[in-house]
């Protein structure tokens, strides 16, 4: 199968990439060979190529270690989009990797169903766009928006994502911090590309979107203690706040009724991810780990 992937330097694409590189024709050009806010460059690439899947994880979002502009977040995500969804006459399919995100975060709720997500309208321009594009894919014949939660693993920022952050702080016999205590529906990205593999095997499917998540949530202090007892650290889990935050997950009864599917367990994935990063902890800065920007 000939696979375009966008946004393969980053987290979820690095992953896709090595997963399937050796299994289809996969071309994944970095930004610099394929600018993806150029209409022309696109439409000329996936016109002149025979793509059988376009897997579109590249995004504009202006993250705490980010250095994008925070007011082109919306426009940036959208032509990029619009212009790979113009060309989609050209390509079998397109998977089009969304986010919770899409429903506005103050109104959420547990265990949002792909009914739900969507009624209350994102104020912030990456959700805004994530939103906006769900919505022109929902008319569409051939792009399904796969729904993205709460993904770990390598090559995720350590600096800011909680599981990653939280185990490399232990290495450095540094405390696990959390602002405020929340629930999140965290999947593993062995998971995820696991999952990718059967809708990418799957010619006909019944939807337009799915929610890709495990449907079960987990707290901050649970995950911190999965880890400290995996890593027999004595650390400690400072929590600033009390209380919860709004909890962040996503029902995944579509998905499940389409793909028979196991998740792995926190504890699973935990002993691999920290396996992964005992074994590059020579390229982890503890300085920047001092610097607590998230949760």
């Amino acid at each position: 199968m000939d696979i375009l992937i966008t946004g393969a330097s980053g987290f979820i694409g690095k992953n896709i990439l090595q997963r399937l590189k050796d299994k289809h024709d996969v071309y994944a050009p970095g930004s610099k060979e394929l600018d993806l806010l150029d209409q022309e460059a696109v439409q000329k690439l996936i016109v002149n190529s025979s793509f059988d899947l376009v897997i579109h994880t590249a995004t504009w979002n202006a993250t705490a270690n980010s250095t994008k502009d925070t007011d082109t977040v919306l426009e940036n995500n959208l032509n990029m989009f619009t212009n790979l969804q113009s060309c989609n006459s050209y390509y079998t399919r397109m998977f089009s990797l969304g986010s919770g995100a899409e429903q506005n975060r103050p109104n959420s709720i547990p265990l949002m169903k792909e009914e739900f997500i969507g009624t209350q309208i994102p104020t912030d321009q990456y959700g805004l766009s994530k939103h906006t594009i769900n919505r022109v894919i929902s008319n569409s014949s051939n792009i399904v928006n796969l729904r993205l939660f709460g993904v770990y693993g390598p090559y995720e920022d350590w600096e800011i994502r909680f599981i990653s952050n939280a185990i490399c702080k232990t290495l450095q016999n540094l405390d696990i911090m959390i602002r405020q205590d929340v629930c999140f529906d965290y999947l593993y990205i062995d998971d995820f590309l696991d999952i990718l593999e059967l809708f990418i095997a799957r010619k006909e499917l019944n939807f337009r979107e799915y929610n890709i998540c495990t449907g079960k949530s987990i707290s901050l202090s649970s995950l911190g203690k999965i880890i400290l007892e995996q890593m027999l650290s004595s650390q400690n889990i400072v929590i600033a706040e009390e209380g919860y935050g709004l909890e962040y997950s996503g029902n995944n009864d579509r998905l499940l009724d389409e793909f028979r599917f196991e998740f792995s367990s926190h504890d699973e994935s935990g002993k691999k991810l920290i396996s992964h990063y005992r074994n590059t902890l020579s390229q982890i800065n503890k300085n920047l780990l001092l610097k607590d920007k998230q949760y």
